[in-house]
């Protein structure tokens, strides 16, 4: 869990203060969750900044627990859990503390039917589907997983009988109504052992065949940190807190 709490000497501050006690807490816990919103904003502005085409699951992966007159502090985090997909947390952690990424889900289910190595991971090749964000398509991944009978894995459903598959696999997916071959896949390394190991697609011409890479097996998957989350909430705090404060009084006491 990554969280930033906003806090300042607000309690000594009303503690001094020989004013409405109950309007002073208030000022502070509407300023606090205020500033804590507005950190949440800068902080979706600098993932559209520094990450080529976020997904609105990214921008919205921010979460704020607001202040209250009993509890003078503000939350900003990055939620650690999901309901479908992976928790936000997995893929933004090592974006803002650098070192290595968690494993996809895509990568957990060809890993489960011993289809990825463990230390490598998945990225796509030349011949992969990209979607509007940069990532490759969740279509082309279950014809993928369901050609490598690996789909139950990543759709959420876990297999009730160990299936073991070999290292190399070819598989075919066929539909009942289509009268032609569906996309071939296999895992290894094509070119007598030459080309990198990885998910390789079967095209087939009226004289012969031809192999693209649709996913590279990589052991380097190291993230520098680009994302300044403590920073950003930090700067905020300083550059709005006070302000918000002392509308919030100003306001209470022409009312």
């Amino acid at each position: 869990m990554i969280v930033i709490n906003l806090k300042s000497n607000i309690k000594e501050i009303v503690n001094a203060i020989n004013a409405d006690q109950k309007h002073l807490r208030l000022s502070a816990a509407i300023a606090l969750t205020k500033t804590a919103k507005a950190a949440q904003e800068e902080l979706r502005k600098e993932m559209e900044r520094a990450f080529d085409r976020p997904t609105p699951y990214a921008l919205n992966s921010t979460y704020v627990r607001t202040a209250n007159v009993n509890r003078l502090q503000a939350e900003v985090g990055i939620k650690d859990e999901a309901v479908k997909g992976t928790p936000a947390v997995n893929f933004l952690g090592p974006q803002i503390g650098g070192g290595e990424r968690r494993l996809k889900r895509f990568e957990k289910a060809l890993q489960a039917h011993s289809l990825l190595p463990q230390g490598m991971y998945a990225v796509p090749g030349s011949a992969a589907e990209i979607d509007g964000y940069g990532n490759m398509s969740k279509g082309q991944i279950m014809k993928i997983l369901s050609a490598l009978r690996a789909a139950e894995m990543y759709s959420g459903y876990s297999a009730n009988r160990a299936r073991k598959l070999p290292g190399l696999t070819v598989a075919k997916k066929r539909r009942a109504n289509a009268k032609k071959k569906q996309a071939e896949y296999f895992v290894g390394r094509p070119g007598g052992g030459r080309l990198p190991l990885g998910i390789w697609q079967v095209f087939r011409f009226g004289h012969g065949s031809a192999v693209k890479p649709v996913v590279i097996y990589t052991s380097k998957a190291q993230y520098k940190s680009r994302f300044d989350f403590a920073g950003i909430v930090d700067r905020v705090a300083a550059r709005d807190f006070d302000a918000l404060f002392l509308e919030q009084l100003q306001s209470r006491a022409s009312s």
